[in-house]
């Protein structure tokens, strides 16, 4: 088959800018760029976070769409990758654009960053029909874990030719750490959240959870830029009502080595959200050997088959549950080493090349056989 030539549509990260959609797009665009049947143009989604005020806002998105015209008048790219995080603006705005790719002569794939099927049950039934609409409008719709096909299929009416199941990655080549840390991670209990510090993450389940703690054996550091920012002052205020104020440490945003060091010391990644996508810090974790316990939503389930004892699961919002299995992950040395292992065992599944060739191999299926719309 001839090259393609795709535009990816998405963040990546810049220094100070970063999160789980960046972080992915960037992962994706350094592999596709050494895929020699790929010619990649990268559109750069501007970051919420950059904007200084709301006509900066209102300018770099007028850039955006400008460079998004310019790319498809210039080079006709066969297909357009839309990443797009879960809110109707978002996917209406998207769509709209994919339009416009499609009047060129393009196949286009929306690829939503986080669980939409939150979004699409809290709808009205009008909107609902409005999603389901939007989301027939692409040649294809990447899915990053087994349960969100059926989504697809039986609520919003896609065609399941037109779904495409590809996970997350991330690189796999750490090794293993040394027995003796290992029990050091299993002795200094620290716990720690990855990620915006924001109402959908479930901070206040976990630090419900953390009340339980009788023997106050366990610290917690949360990582991540609060949003909104009145978010994170109303998680200190509450971690000081709840008697916890010395075992929570707000970090704020850290990256690079500050994160990696974090990490690198924690005993056990915690995630009580009440949505997701595909969380990539749980992965970031599980390469350095980090347990996890996380809630039952997006690639959870996906998550756990493969790194098995590596990641605990919970419902959503159970703080008691939650706090049962942060206990069971700490009962025992030797057994918490063996749910490392398995964590970082796990991770392997997991790699950059998996990942992109499941790209790979959707943008040469939306060429070749994609049912018409």
């Amino acid at each position: 088959m001839s090259k393609i030539t795709l535009a990816l549509v998405a963040p990546l990260e810049k220094p100070g800018f970063t999160g789980g959609q960046a972080r992915a797009a960037t992962i994706l665009s350094e592999a596709l760029i050494q895929r020699p049947e790929v010619a990649l143009h990268n559109i750069v989604h501007p970051h919420r976070e950059e904007a200084r005020g709301r006509f900066h806002a209102a300018l770099l998105r007028v850039r955006f769409h400008r460079d998004f015209l310019r790319t498809l008048l210039r080079i006709r790219p066969d297909v357009v990758h839309f990443f797009a995080p879960c809110s109707f603006y978002s996917i209406l705005e998207k769509t709209v654009m994919a339009q416009a790719a499609r009047m060129l002569g393009a196949r286009v794939i929306l690829n939503l960053r986080n669980d939409p099927r939150g979004l699409f049950s809290n709808s009205s039934p009008r909107r609902q029909r409005v999603l389901a609409f939007m989301f027939r409008r692409y040649h294809g719709l990447l899915c990053q874990f087994q349960r969100l096909r059926d989504f697809y299929t039986d609520e919003a009416g896609v065609d399941a030719r037109r779904i495409y199941v590809v996970h997350n990655a991330i690189d796999t080549s750490d090794k293993i750490p040394p027995i003796q840390a290992l029990r050091k991670r299993f002795e200094d209990a620290r716990l720690i959240f990855l990620g915006s510090v924001s109402p959908r993450k479930g901070l206040e389940t976990l630090f419900q959870a953390l009340t339980r703690d009788a023997k106050a054996r366990f610290t917690l550091d949360i990582v991540g830029d609060p949003q909104p920012p009145a978010h994170g002052e109303q998680l200190r205020q509450l971690s000081e009502q709840l008697g916890l104020g010395d075992r929570v440490t707000f970090h704020g945003p850290r990256f690079g080595e500050q994160k990696a060091a974090l990490l690198n010391d924690a005993g056990c990644l915690i995630l009580p959200s009440r949505a997701e996508g595909f969380p990539n810090v749980v992965l970031e974790a599980a390469r350095l050997a980090v347990p996890s316990v996380l809630t039952r939503t997006g690639a959870g389930e996906d998550i756990h088959q493969a790194l098995g004892r590596g990641a605990e699961l919970v419902d959503v919002d159970a703080p008691a549950q939650l706090w049962s299995r942060i206990d069971a992950v700490f009962q025992d040395a030797d057994e918490y080493r063996n749910r490392a292992e398995e964590a970082h065992a796990g991770a392997a599944s997991f790699s950059v090349d998996t990942m992109v060739e499941g790209f790979v191999s959707a943008y040469q299926a939306v060429l070749e056989g994609s049912p018409r719309q």
